[in-house]
């Protein structure tokens, strides 16, 4: 792990109730952008990675490219 990673307390942004599944690609997410969004973005787009991902949701048409762009850098 980078230490710019190990900079990024990544584990606070941990949900109680979410699955190890969930996490994993949470934290995944999370980490791979965390220099280049700032938080609340961050965090609602990680949400919304795992939501579509597993759940199938979709959400408007930029969110959805946005996601796209992230999820290609992972």
């Amino acid at each position: 792990m980078s230490d710019e990673n190990q900079k990024f307390d990544v584990e606070s942004f941990r949900n109680p109730n979410e699955s190890n599944t969930e996490w994993k690609m949470r934290k995944r997410f999370l980490l791979a952008h965390h220099d280049k969004l700032d938080v609340d973005r961050l965090v609602c787009l990680a949400n919304c990675y795992v939501n579509v991902e597993v759940y199938g949701c979709e959400y408007p048409t930029q969110t959805m490219q946005e996601l796209r762009e992230l999820i290609l850098q992972l």
